[in-house]
């Protein structure tokens, strides 16, 4: 009987671990969510047409993961990596003028 509280406990452990992990990614899906409006606004500024559309696509794909259910955020979170790829290479300068 001993040798269940110590199982016990690191179930519960488990649980609060993965809790940790998920509340991280939230915060995280915001904090992307910010930078990349804040990216967009500059590209809007700088005229930089292609990169206003990548990042136009990429604030999109932020919102949906943050909006999205929990079983399809893996998937969202995914598309929205591949969108990050695509506005690097769209915004040589937007970095610079939206982190003055």
């Amino acid at each position: 009987m001993f040798s269940l509280v110590p199982e016990r406990l690191f179930a519960s452990q488990a649980a609060t671990h993965k809790q940790r992990d998920e509340a991280e990614r939230e915060q995280k899906d915001e904090h992307d969510l910010k930078a990349g409006e804040r990216m967009w606004r500059a590209a809007k500024e700088l005229d930089a047409a292609e990169a206003v559309a990548a990042l136009l696509d990429y604030v999109k794909a932020c919102r949906a993961v943050l909006a999205g259910e929990p079983n399809k955020k893996k998937d969202l979170r995914d598309a929205r990596r591949r969108s990050a790829v695509v506005v690097r290479e769209a915004q040589p300068r937007v970095r610079e003028v939206a982190y003055r």
